[in-house]
């Protein structure tokens, strides 16, 4: 079952794809993922294709996401392209889906270059050059027009024809002070380049985002260390010296609440020590709890999310104990008021 979701952007579009329940699915959706990641976009030109699972729960950073800091935003986007050519050629490339960087999103951008000498004969500023080349480019909305209920924006600018052309610039003219029409080519001059897609900041630094997820069945923590290890020689020789590059994302997530959950599960282990009257033995058979954990996802190949998995081991810790507690009150019981000796109250 497919149904249109919501595009994030004019150019942009996203498709939602539905599984039937779990007890008539003759596929495994993780492998029918796989599939439409493998064969899904691969020949559309002009277009870029991600197939992904939905991301359910709290919203996390990309698998894998490398940013780059610098002040120099050529440097930042000649960094971030070298970064995805050498993951492109490495061993890792097949298993990541959807690598792109934030600075490849480039438009074509009118640059206009203002000599605010000659601008200033005219009593013209920079701001009045470009309210006036945005109008007659971009539009500028006139009045507003009302049929019943609705109402539309009436935009004024230049017919398709001249806009399009960037010569025609050369007839555009410039309202001055006194009604003086002034010619955009006396006061400025212009170009048309590349302009960046995004520019984000850290720490008020300039800052590239190279992303990628990671395909479907694999491990996402293993796949980040392939990618380590593919640019360490990037990272120790070709980093400009005033440029950083970090680990974030998911990654940078998962530090934070594996240093969280160890606190509270230290914490929690100190804190059931504490008001025990046994806690050696008590305490024991947390670490045994946990030891079972562990070889259970080992026997199984389960990862170890640190999220859930920690969430859980901190919860199975008091229900263990709570067991013990009980057990271990109920030994004392049968010691005193039937006379067992240890081993018969114990068995």
């Amino acid at each position: 079952m497919t149904g249109q979701g919501g595009p994030s952007g004019p150019d942009r579009g996203r498709v939602t794809l539905s599984f039937v329940d779990t007890r008539d699915q003759r596929v495994d959706p993780f492998a029918t993922l796989a599939w439409m990641q493998e064969r899904i976009g691969i020949d559309v030109a002009g277009a870029e294709v991600t197939v992904q699972q939905l991301q359910e729960g709290p919203q996390s950073g990309a698998p894998v996401n490398i940013e780059i800091v610098g002040e120099d935003p050529a440097v930042l986007k000649s960094l971030s392209r070298r970064v995805l050519e050498v993951l492109r050629n490495a061993p890792v490339a097949e298993k990541l889906v959807g690598l792109e960087s934030d600075l490849d999103n480039a438009r074509p951008e009118l640059a206009i270059r203002v000599d605010r000498e000659k601008a200033g004969l005219y009593d013209l500023s920079t701001a009045d050059v470009g309210r006036a080349v945005r109008a007659a480019i971009q539009g500028v909305e006139a009045a507003k027009f009302r049929t019943g209920e609705d109402e539309y924006d009436i935009v004024v600018r230049l017919a398709p024809e001249f806009r399009q052309d960037v010569d025609q610039l050369r007839d555009l003219t410039i309202m001055a002070e006194g009604g003086i029409q002034v010619p955009l080519l006396s006061v400025a001059q212009w170009r048309v380049g590349e302009g960046y897609g995004s520019i984000r900041r850290r720490d008020q630094q300039r800052m590239a985002t190279i992303s990628s997820n990671v395909q479907t069945g694999l491990n996402a923590n293993a796949v980040l260390g392939e990618v380590r290890e593919a640019l360490a020689v990037f990272e120790a020789t070709e980093l400009v010296p005033g440029y950083s590059m970090a680990y974030t994302g998911q990654q940078e997530e998962q530090a934070e609440a594996q240093a969280f959950l160890g606190g509270a599960f230290a914490t929690a282990l100190l804190l059931i020590a504490f008001i025990l009257v046994k806690p050696v033995i008590i305490m024991t058979s947390v670490i045994m709890s946990t030891v079972g954990v562990l070889m259970g996802l080992m026997m199984f190949r389960m990862p170890f999310v640190i999220i859930m998995t920690g969430v859980g081991i901190i919860s199975l810790a008091g229900i263990v104990v709570n067991n013990a507690i009980v057990l271990i009150d109920y030994i004392d019981v049968l010691r005193d008021r039937e006379g067992l000796d240890r081993r018969e109250a114990l068995v």
